[in-house]
């Protein structure tokens, strides 16, 4: 009750959004240079304090909180811009992670807009490019690369644009230093692979549907080579519900043992979303041109089967989300099977030797009060030999969860039930965990759906055609509106 309030604010921060820390030993030089700030930079602790203090005013409701954390929010961006405008400083993992938390700060606060949000992301992508390739040689500086591009994919996909080539060419030294076999490194490769495929189609430099199709199918099946290498300790469990249950759609949800889990099945889902929509729609296109591009019984199935691979994909990601906002009566089953491990240093990543199918299926369980996520989930490795103090961010979870609910609402094969629920869903990640970016992606949820039923778009494919391909825009649907106050300039 009497603790200061930029304690508290930290405090929420470390509790609800970061996974753990990459610390120097407390006797070195690194840690107690900053001892005032808890052994963090200054630009460190300024940005944790603005999104700590934001995050409280918003689950409290609190003016003078959220004003509070307003003050803290330009101090850290003073602090930030003077530190890109040192020449050392510019290329320091300090610097780097400020503009991140900036753009959680963002997220965190903004239910009116994307840009500010996004001009973040491109500072921290700007920075990537500064950094050079010396910046792979920690694990702090890996990590921080796979955290930003994973955002700017994100960017790039709303915009319906592209990867700058710099990324393409960094990347090849990601692969010499991270385990390729990492469930999340092979999305993180697979996402971007579909963007650029996105793009492409978008920009008109691939128009043959038929490639098209083919090299959708491609990446489809790499993402369910990552699903099926995934193994038991990051399997999930199906837990089946009377119809009505408050927080289940329909009547069946899943148990992940952990956040890492969660995350990646639903990263997996939503880029599975956007290559079904590619193949429905070319297959679709293909069969309204005269003569057909596409004839026969074969294609015909493989509608069939895209259309149920998305319907699958959407209903997965909603069954995802009640654990997330407890709603949830079972708690995951621990992945680790060693008795004498810290369940607050067990590593987030399981072990790699044990394979079997990914999901399985249970019967409901009696009710638990413990956790929604095993803390195992929350906590990951600590960097060897850290130069300093940095929390590991948790820009993924929450802020990522609510990423794939949009898009499962988005796609064109959603329902008005699926959208209402999802619209409502994101309303409650905003007002139980101060994310009002989940807000905002509501509000632009509405807008789609409207702009969708002025246009008359739906679950049928609208576009033009010309020679052997169609439309880029009607071939790759765009999930987020390209006009309208989600992207205007304006924070209030």
């Amino acid at each position: 009750m009497f603790t200061p309030m930029i304690d508290q604010a930290i405090s929420f921060f470390m509790l609800n959004m970061a996974w753990g820390l990459d610390s120097p030993p407390v006797h070195s030089k690194y840690y107690n240079q900053h001892l005032s700030t808890h052994g963090f930079h200054p630009v460190i602790a300024t940005c944790m304090t603005a999104l700590g203090m934001a995050g409280v005013a918003n689950i409290c409701m609190d003016i003078g909180l959220k004003r509070e954390s307003t003050k803290w929010y330009a101090d850290a961006l003073k602090m930030t811009n003077k530190a890109i405008m040192d020449p050392e400083q510019v290329t320091s993992d300090n610097t780097l992670f400020a503009t991140m938390l900036l753009g959680v700060f963002e997220s965190t606060t903004n239910d009116k807009s994307f840009v500010g949000w996004a001009n973040h992301v491109s500072g921290s992508a700007s920075l990537l490019r500064i950094r050079g390739r010396q910046q792979f040689e920690t694990p702090a500086g890996r990590r921080m690369w796979l955290q930003v591009i994973g955002l700017l994919t994100l960017q790039c996909m709303g915009m319906g644009e592209g990867l700058p080539s710099f990324v393409h060419d960094y990347n090849k030294e990601v692969d010499k230093w991270e385990d390729t076999k990492d469930p999340g490194v092979r999305f993180f490769h697979l996402h971007i692979a579909t963007i650029e495929l996105r793009a492409r189609i978008l920009k008109n430099k691939l128009t043959d549907l038929r490639t098209i199709v083919d090299r959708a199918l491609e990446l489809d099946v790499g993402a369910k080579e990552i699903i099926t290498d995934m193994g038991k300790d990051w399997s999930y469990e199906t837990e089946y519900c009377d119809l009505g249950t408050p927080g289940v759609f329909a009547t069946s949800y899943h148990i992940y043992p952990h956040l890492a889990a969660a995350q990646t099945w639903n990263w997996i889902r939503y880029t599975r979303i956007y290559l079904h929509d590619l193949i429905r729609n070319s297959l679709i296109a293909g069969f309204s041109t005269s003569p057909p591009i596409f004839a026969g019984m074969e294609y015909i199935r493989l509608l069939e089967s895209s259309t149920d691979a998305l319907y699958r994909m959407q209903a997965d990601i909603m069954a995802s989300i009640p654990q997330y906002l407890h709603d949830t009566p079972r708690v995951p089953t621990c992945y680790t099977n060693d008795p004498h491990q810290d369940p607050l240093t067990a590593p987030i990543s399981p072990p790699r030797d044990i394979q079997n199918h990914p999901s399985t299926t249970r019967s409901a369980s009696p009710a638990s009060p413990t956790s929604p996520f095993s803390r195992l989930g929350f906590i990951m490795p600590p960097s060897s030999s850290p130069f300093d103090r940095l929390p590991v961010i948790r820009v993924s979870g929450g802020y990522s969860s609510i990423w794939a609910l949009y898009i499962a609402g988005a796609t064109p094969i959603a329902t008005p039930e699926s959208q209402e629920f999802i619209i409502h869903t994101l309303l409650r990640a905003s007002a139980e965990f101060g994310i009002n970016q989940a807000k905002l992606l509501a509000s632009t949820l509405k807008l789609k759906i409207e702009s969708d039923k002025r246009e008359g778009t739906g679950m049928a494919w609208h576009g033009g055609l010309g020679g052997k391909g169609g439309s880029g825009m009607g071939i790759a649907p765009m999930y987020m509106p390209m006009a309208g106050p989600h992207l205007s300039r304006e924070d209030g």
